[in-house]
């Protein structure tokens, strides 16, 4: 048995969460590569079942995971194949929650342990089409391409990868890869990811059988340079508070250990940075540096007319005091948002004096319930200016 044949064996048992979204390009799916790429180890289809029983859910590893207990005894009978963290069809259907009680059709999958059952429907809601490539597929890299091969990522189209001819060169290199390249939420990266963390992205390989590549590993290594742009959103950036021009790549691996990525052509006017590596890592991640100026005190304030004095405690639980100055009498809202925008609370909105304020967050959204542990910004402003700080619930 060659090399290449003993690689795509044992990596087919490690293949777990993105096989659900990879090897399930099922039906025409094949047909993105050439006929000399098909081959029996591509299903051209999985034996459909309809199950029901109760949802578990996972939340210990870098994506949440999802399983059915169909005796309600605690047990995973079946492991659920929902595809990527940031997909939602458009037909209204949703990930469970722990405890529901659920019904699953969808395709079969018994090399694993528990099966993994790829959702097709979801209590009677499509889910995703049981026929084609799915709708966050990626793309294959052929070790005989002709050109250059580019992989797009599917929230956003100026993300991409390309790889020259020659990227896979020898035996050790399976005739074809399947690549993805996605935007990932940098709360759900390997490690603590800390406030100076804007953007996130992951990169997986499979086979043709479905064996996953690399992931696991750190990184891959090409044969050739492969180029890479990362696009980036400036009003998140803004919100953030975070400095445009002090943007730093990282690649990050499973343990959550960091490396400064050198080397980069970013331009600030097209919001996108671009390198080349022949080595592809499993994460990546933006940093950039919180905006401050240094006054006498040795304090900082956010470069805006309005200031935030002091943040005590911080990291805090459950309640924290934020003191603020004001140069003009005037209207003032005080909101809490998480770091994808969202309002979490409206602390305050109405008139005060000239002078410092304090204000006190007891870490609850605008219905009065508790938050979970994370990183918050709360933004103050008086209609001409704002500024911002984060906030850190430990609990």
């Amino acid at each position: 048995m060659n090399l290449k044949i003993m690689n795509v064996i044992f990596r087919i048992f490690t293949a777990a969460y993105l096989i659900g979204s990879v090897i399930l390009a099922q039906g025409s799916g094949h047909n993105q590569h050439n006929d000399r790429h098909h081959n029996e180890d591509w299903p051209d289809s999985l034996e459909i079942i309809t199950v029901s029983g109760w949802a578990i859910v996972d939340t210990n590893h870098v994506h949440t995971m999802y399983y059915l207990d169909l005796e309600n005894d605690t047990n995973a009978d079946y492991h659920l194949g929902f595809g990527p963290y940031w997909y939602e069809p458009e037909t209204g259907a949703t990930r469970p929650t722990a405890g529901d009680t659920i019904t699953i059709t969808g395709g079969l999958i018994e090399e694993m342990s528990p099966s993994m059952v790829v959702v097709f429907e979801i209590n009677g809601l499509d889910w995703r089409d049981s026929t084609g490539a799915p709708p966050w597929s990626g793309g294959w890299v052929h070790q005989d391409a002709d050109d250059s091969t580019w992989i797009h990522c599917p929230t956003d189209s100026l993300d991409h990868l390309g790889f020259p001819p020659q990227s896979m060169m020898g035996m050790m290199w399976p005739d074809s890869l399947y690549c993805q390249f996605e935007e990932m939420d940098p709360d759900s990266m390997p490690g603590d990811m800390d406030s100076t963390v804007f953007e996130g992205y992951t990169c997986n390989f499979n086979t043709a059988m479905g064996g996953e590549m690399g992931m696991g590993q750190g990184s891959m290594g090409f044969d050739q340079l492969v180029q890479f742009q990362f696009h980036y959103d400036e009003d998140h950036l803004n919100m953030l508070g975070l400095d445009e021009e002090s943007i730093r790549l990282f690649s990050v691996d499973e343990s959550g250990i960091m490396e400064e990525i050198l080397g980069i052509n970013l331009d600030i006017t097209a919001n996108i940075f671009q390198i080349t590596d022949s080595d592809v890592a499993d994460y990546y991640v933006l940093k950039a540096d919180e905006i401050t100026v240094n006054v006498e005190n040795g304090g900082s304030i956010l470069p805006e007319s309005l200031s935030v004095e002091a943040i005590y405690p911080n990291p805090f639980n459950p309640q924290t005091h934020i003191q603020f100055g004001i140069k003009e009498a005037g209207s003032i809202s005080i909101r809490v948002y998480d770091l994808q925008g969202k309002l979490i609370d409206d602390l305050f909105n109405g008139y005060l004096d000239q002078g410092k304020h304090n204000v006190v967050w007891n870490a609850e959204n605008t219905n009065g319930k508790s938050i979970s542990s994370g990183t918050y910004l709360i933004k103050i402003s008086d209609g001409n200016s704002t500024v911002s700080r984060h906030l850190t619930l430990l609990k």
